[in-house]
């Protein structure tokens, strides 16, 4: 579980990393996205896991997706504060980097068992 975890982690940080290097063009920015993904990616996988595990297979989805909006939540604080958006802008950015990962895991969830 601990690989699978940190494979997570480091597929959602470079995908976001990447993208939000190309939308803003600043290596800051990158350092930030890492920041954020620290703080969100372990915990809502962990607590998915957790949830799964305690209420099985139909927590999963409303699981995930009040996971990945308290993501988004968390995730758009850290930008509000570190890159000084906007709060829709950092609302924005942070909804727009969260579906390239989940998509990016949602594709390879198929390709990558166990993922």
């Amino acid at each position: 579980m601990l690989l699978t975890l940190l494979v997570c982690l480091a597929l959602t940080a470079v995908a976001e990393g990447l993208v939000i290097l190309l939308l803003f063009r600043s290596p800051r920015f990158v350092y930030y996205s890492l920041l954020a993904n620290l703080l969100t990616n372990p915990a809502l996988n962990v607590l998915l896991s957790l949830a799964t595990t305690l209420l099985g297979a139909p927590a999963y989805l409303p699981a995930l997706i009040l996971l990945e909006l308290a993501a988004v939540a968390a995730e758009t604080l850290v930008y509000r504060t570190l890159c000084d958006f906007r709060p829709l802008k950092a609302l924005g950015i942070s909804a727009l980097l969260n579906a390239v990962s989940f998509g990016l895991g949602l594709a390879l969830s198929g390709v990558i068992p166990g993922l």
